[in-house]
């Protein structure tokens, strides 16, 4: 039997290695790219299995529990391609106490509840009503 060996060029080894090392570089750059984006993808898959009408039921209960937040609110519809805002709101509340300014249909309001009285200001008179109320 004969064998045919073929004696290597200098060098050869240092190549065979350096493309092992680039491989293994390129495998745990993915690998971890997608330990990092793992996490994300789960949030999004998590997301997209939320149902909007309990989600918005339960935060509106979790709201009336706290003693006070701010939020803003911005409602509307989309013609032909042009948006028409029917209201932009922001409101706080703290300690019973509410705060409501913004504008709704065209018509700037700013309104205080306050120990169970309403104080709505009237833009175009330029005075504020007082409503005494029976609710808290």
């Amino acid at each position: 039997m004969y064998y045919l060996i073929i004696p290597q060029r200098k060098g050869q080894g240092r190549v065979k290695m350096k493309r092992r090392v680039v491989f293994l570089s390129i495998i745990i750059l993915l690998l971890a790219g997608g330990l990092l984006s793992a996490d994300k993808l789960h949030k999004m898959y998590i997301k997209s299995q939320l149902e909007p009408e309990i989600e918005l039921q339960e935060a509106i209960k979790n709201m009336q529990a706290l003693k006070s937040y701010r939020y803003d609110i911005k409602s509307g519809f989309t013609i032909e391609q042009r948006e028409e805002v029917i209201s932009e709101v922001s409101g706080e509340k703290d300690a019973g106490k509410t705060h409501i300014k913004g504008e709704m249909v065209k018509t700037e309001i700013d309104i205080y509840y306050l120990d169970r009285t309403i104080y709505n200001y009237d833009s175009l008179s330029d005075k504020w009503l007082v409503i005494e109320s029976s609710t808290s």
